[in-house]
């Protein structure tokens, strides 16, 4: 049996991996598309789509191991990735509104997405039942 914070360690590992298989996969379908002809925004849109279906599908399997049923978990999902994104371009207005650098502000907007997700994933998400 694994102690909490191995536990903890190898889910920020399993979260980060899935973090970039989700950006491979929504990024590839952007590409693709692109490269196909589609406009720039429907292919965002389409590519947005599949890595956010593609994320909540290797959360719920290969980082939490969740259990249980599909659609709460779905649902609370969205419900998270609205919130960590909305805490992300909170967080992006803020700094750039401040005059700062473009990509440090997008860099620390990022962290302000990922620890709310992972956090949120992990606690209410994607939660065992006691």
């Amino acid at each position: 049996m694994s102690s909490p914070a191995n536990r903890t360690a190898r889910e920020i590992g399993r979260f980060s991996l899935a973090g970039i298989i989700n950006t491979v996969v929504g990024y590839g379908v952007i590409f693709g598309l692109q490269a196909s002809g589609v406009s720039p925004y429907a292919s965002n849109m389409v590519g947005y789509a599949a890595g956010l279906t593609c994320a909540f599908l290797l959360n719920r399997y290969f980082v939490f191991s969740a259990r249980g049923r599909w659609g709460g978990h779905a649902i609370r999902f969205l419900v998270a990735f609205v919130v960590a994104y909305g805490l992300n371009l909170t967080c992006l207005h803020a700094i750039l509104s401040a005059g700062g650098n473009a990509y440090l502000a997008q860099a620390v907007a990022g962290v302000a997405y990922l620890v709310p997700m992972f956090l949120m994933s992990r606690n209410w998400v994607f939660r065992s039942p006691p």
